[in-house]
């Protein structure tokens, strides 16, 4: 039987400064993948990855009439499942680079492969075209979560070309192992609430 890693990361989660929620990552790891697994903000979502945490399948479950699975097809990415209540069938161009559903894992990755930036693509949930993002390391600094200070990596995420001066966001982690310790940006787009996300928990099954 292979080896199984499994490590769960529980993260609070602030919206506009106010505590609103937390949300728990599950991390699988066996010799040749990595299964991600989360319910965020009561929608159930599974990653089966490649072990660079690139996808090659997608499944997200809010509800009966709400559901997606997305499988890594190469050059394309296929689509079925429902979104309110309407069948979904299609088929995406994914483009020249890498697929990564979570960003953060993108740049997780892009950390531990000694990289200081990456192009990736991305998956839009709401009108099914991919987009292409940038993660790269803006500085060292610290950073305070599990009650303790700790050395950290700042990264800042934007979306490529023109695009880029609508959204970012900026992850922090740590020095040690690249692990995803904070996050703050906007939910949206201008003018959308701010979320912080922040380690407060982890530990091995």
């Amino acid at each position: 039987m292979a080896q199984r890693n499994v490590t769960t990361y529980i993260y609070q989660i602030e919206t506009d400064g106010q505590v609103s929620d937390s949300v728990a990552w599950r991390v699988i790891k066996n010799q040749d993948s990595v299964l991600l697994e989360s319910d965020f903000f009561g929608v159930k979502y599974t990653y089966q990855c490649n072990p660079d945490y690139s996808v090659k399948r997608y499944y997200m479950h809010a509800n009966e009439a709400n559901y997606m699975n997305v499988v890594n097809e190469g050059d394309y990415i296929r689509l079925s499942g429902l979104k309110d209540g309407d069948n979904i069938c299609s088929v995406v161009d994914k483009g020249k680079y890498p697929w990564y559903q979570n960003i953060g894992w993108a740049a997780s990755h892009m950390l531990s492969a000694g990289e200081k930036e990456i192009t990736f693509s991305l998956l839009r949930p709401d009108n099914f075209s991919m987009v292409h993002m940038q993660a790269g390391v803006v500085e060292e600094e610290q950073v305070i979560y599990e009650n303790e200070l700790h050395d950290a990596i700042k990264v800042k995420i934007t979306l490529t070309g023109f695009l880029r001066h609508f959204w970012c966001g900026y992850y922090w982690y740590r020095k040690s192992d690249y692990k995803m310790v904070k996050y703050h940006g906007a939910t949206g787009g201008p003018g959308s609430p701010k979320l912080t996300m922040l380690l407060i928990n982890e530990y091995v099954n």
